[in-house]
């Protein structure tokens, strides 16, 4: 076997040491000699939402063992990152907070320096360049010492010490392999951080902590509910919540310090763990340990086990390994095999009552598999050509297929990989965007076309066709504006087959409704929810400042236009402010024609800009 230390000397080399196993809540490598869980070889570009996705070198799968809400998945896909399905603790990481989120859509955008990405219970984290970013739930600190309760976009694990080579994450604790050795935060309640639970129990406050004991020549990484393994120079230890023998040292005794799993023969050469099992190939056979109530274990029964069985039924070396919740998967030369929990069809494409301790043969698949991701109620797989099959529960978007909460007998494709590129998504021959916008119709502003009829008045010829959304007015309620918002958008989604839409609301609310920049800022949030659910690309265009007007309302204005710049990625904000001269103001509270014009042309320009590949075919 490499050495780790060998193995590892640069970034450049992560993807060859962790690029298989990057389940709900593991992350497994094979070592580059062995039977080793490949990922899909780069490529240059990345491909339409409609096609494979072209460089897509891992995938990853979470959830927890209770709620449904928890499950997603995410694929490193040319450097960047993409992540679909339930997203209402921030674990899809774009900023938005969707119940359900059936389509991929960007974390890191391509050419990142994405390595790797791990998915737990409510929690994501991605290996970039040698640094950890985390983001979702963070109520244990899973995400990051020191930070809010949730996350919504990346944020850098600060206190990691020497270059990040690979991560690891569990329900709700985290860990990394530097070459100094392995870190971890997070809850720590039966020691799974490698800290004493008296020092750091509940919601640690440590930062990461170096895990003593284990070296610096470790080659994986598995966490689970409550456990952490590490797979050092090919022996396997682990430490951390032992009351099903997911620790195999023979006991249930738990415990914050590592030790060696019993009765492993031979070199250890995968890792992988559920929410309370472990498993590893070691010498070519696959062993697992710890719960076993769903069968999980692939033993034959339903009994726990505190030290390593063999798995039955598996008559070569697993190509690729993923752990579940309950469930596990190994792809074997003739197919993907899976056992354990397989209510919400996890195991085979068909939801299965009560235990199954016996490997079923996983839905057919087209080409080869490179490598398998397992999260509560989900399993998917990495083809060798680039495309994701997931099979599973399909409520919250986790299949990836774009039709949730339908749900798919076998498997379903991951479907409309996000390119940030706009897309004729019906295939009419061209590109439609809705202007969604306060009216502007009012007799008493001093211009003569709103800013959703000077957008139309400038749309391109060719390739687009302009739908304008802003009529009706806007009322002086609360919440008037963004209220016919919700209209607007429900009706172009339902009507106009809308491929991106352009928002351009705030200054009703901020003005005559008295709305705070806040709320209205979540009122965009809410609204590009509901667009991304239905696949829809969403623009912003910043409020224009209201001069003259006493009582700070322009303030309230900056502060809201920098809440949209936060929220919202650059290239999809229409800032016009850098072009506008004093006189493009009218007298009274709007800009005048030429203001006007700007503001479209810029939108314009950010439409070209996004759609510029398609539009050039």
């Amino acid at each position: 076997m490499i050495s780790a230390r060998r193995r590892i000397s640069s970034i450049s080399r992560l993807r060859a040491v962790c690029c298989g196993v990057l389940a709900a809540v593991a992350i497994g490598c094979f070592d580059d000699d062995s039977q080793r869980l490949a990922a899909a070889s780069d490529a240059d570009a990345v491909l339409a939402r409609l096609a494979p996705a072209q460089g897509l070198t891992a995938i990853a799968a979470g959830g927890g063992s209770s709620f449904a809400t928890f499950s997603h998945a995410c694929a490193v896909v040319a450097g960047g990152l993409q992540c679909w399905g339930a997203g209402e603790s921030g674990q899809l990481g774009d900023g938005v907070l969707p119940r359900r989120g059936p389509f991929p859509a960007e974390v890191f955008p391509v050419g990142s320096g994405v390595g790797a990405v791990v998915a737990g219970r409510g929690h994501s984290c991605a290996l970039v360049e040698g640094r950890v970013y985390c983001w979702g739930s963070n109520v244990w600190q899973q995400s990051g010492p020191s930070r809010p309760y949730l996350i919504m976009r990346p944020l850098h694990v600060e206190g990691v010490r020497n270059t990040a080579l690979g991560i690891a994450a569990g329900f709700r604790h985290t860990c990394t392999i530097t070459e100094a050795g392995v870190w971890c935060w997070g809850r720590n309640d039966d020691g799974q951080t490698g800290t004493q639970t008296g020092s750091c129990a509940k919601r640690c406050k440590l930062g990461p902590v170096r895990v003593a004991g284990l070296g610096k020549e470790v080659h994986a990484l598995a966490l689970g509910r409550s456990h952490s393994c590490a797979l050092v120079d090919g022996a396997v230890h682990c430490w951390g919540g032992n009351g099903h023998g997911q620790l195999g040292d023979g006991s249930n005794v738990s415990r914050h310090t590592p030790a060696l799993v019993a009765g492993l023969t031979g070199e250890a050469t995968a890792l992988v763990a559920g929410a309370d099992h472990t498993c590893a190939v070691v010498a070519g056979a696959l062993h697992c340990w710890g719960a076993n109530d769903y069968g999980q274990l692939g033993d034959g029964t339903t009994d726990d086990r505190n030290a390593p069985v063999v798995v039955a039924g598996l008559a070569a070396t697993p190509i690729a390994l993923a752990a579940g919740a309950a469930h596990t998967c190994a792809a074997m030369p003739t197919g993907v095999l899976c056992w354990g929990d397989g209510r919400e069809g996890q195991l085979d494409g068909s939801p299965r009552t009560g235990a199954n301790p016996q490997p079923v043969s996983a839905p057919p698949l087209p080409v080869a598999v490179t490598a398998l991701a397992a999260g509560q109620d989900v399993s998917c797989a990495l083809h060798s050509d680039g495309r994701v099959q997931c099979w599973g529960d399909n409520d919250f978007g986790q299949l990836g297929s774009g039709d949730a909460p339908l749900d798919h007998p076998g498997s379903a494709g991951v479907t409309r990989w996000s390119d940030q590129r706009l897309h004729d998504r019906d295939g009419n021959g061209s590109i439609t965007v809705a202007c969604l916008g306060d009216s502007n119709t009012l007799p008493d502003w001093k211009v003569s076309r709103g800013w959703c009829r000077r957008l139309g008045d400038l749309a391109p010829s060719g390739h687009w066709r302009f739908v304008n959304r802003s009529e009706g007015g806007a009322t002086a309620v609360e919440f008037g504006s963004m209220i016919l918002a919700s209209e607007h958008l429900e009706y172009a989604l339902e009507n106009d087959s809308v491929d991106a839409v352009v928002f351009a609301y705030g200054t009703n609310d901020l003005l005559m409704a008295k709305a705070s920049p806040v709320e209205v800022a979540n009122a965009y949030s809410r609204l590009r929810q509901r667009a991304r659910v239905a696949g829809v690309d969403v623009f912003v265009a910043l409020t224009p400042p209201i001069q003259p007007m006493p009582g700070g309302i322009n303030d309230k204005v900056a502060e809201l236009n920098t809440m949209l710049r936060s929220r919202f990625p650059s290239d999809r904000v229409i800032d016009f402010w850098s072009e506008l001269l004093p006189e493009d103001y009218a007298d009274s509270v709007h800009l005048i024609d030429s203001g006007q014009e700007k503001r479209a042309r810029a939108a314009w320009e950010a439409l070209s800009m996004a759609a510029e590949p398609v539009v050039a075919r």
